[in-house]
């Protein structure tokens, strides 16, 4: 919007007619009074493919403790692209088993709770997760917290 800004003020100074109207994207679906933003369906139906793939490639590996796969998906205030992961849920497909969106404080202990009951049930356990959620414990101390994932639960675990 800085450039449309920029011809706007050039065109009132010369005196032109000309007059440039500027239409915001963002594939974070996060522009306050609007109903869909240009780009953001292309993205979760990016998001939701690739987070199919993901899934049925984690429900495929064998692991004798069980696996589990931690995506961190783009959205520092808004959590539609997370959200959007629930798009690979499907006849083939599923689903994440857990997601979790930067409007929602993130809880570590609810978080590694979740997964060891999850993997008690079922041999692999994929969560998803917006950017903010995770910067905070995985950007410092990721492969801390994956290995006290793994003593704790006896599962692999990769992000």
């Amino acid at each position: 919007m800085d450039t449309i800004n920029k011809l706007s003020k050039h065109a009132e100074q010369i005196n032109s007619p000309i007059r440039f109207i500027g239409v915001p994207k963002t594939i974070d679906h996060d522009l306050d009074i609007t109903d869909h933003t240009p780009g953001f369906g292309s993205a979760a139906k990016y998001i939701g493919t690739s987070m199919k793939e993901i899934i049925r490639d984690s429900f495929c590996l064998e692991y004798p403790h069980g696996l589990v796969t931690i995506v961190e998906i783009m959205g520092r205030n808004a959590g539609w692209l997370t959200g959007s992961a629930v798009l690979s849920k499907g006849e083939d497909c599923e689903g994440p088993d857990l997601i979790y969106l930067p409007e929602i404080t993130f809880d570590i202990q609810n978080f590694k709770e979740r997964i060891e009951k999850l993997l008690k049930e079922k041999r692999e356990a994929v969560a998803f997760a917006a950017g903010k959620c995770l910067f905070y414990y995985f950007l410092f101390i990721g492969s801390i917290f994956a290995s006290f994932l793994k003593k704790r639960s006896s599962s692999f675990c990769y992000w």
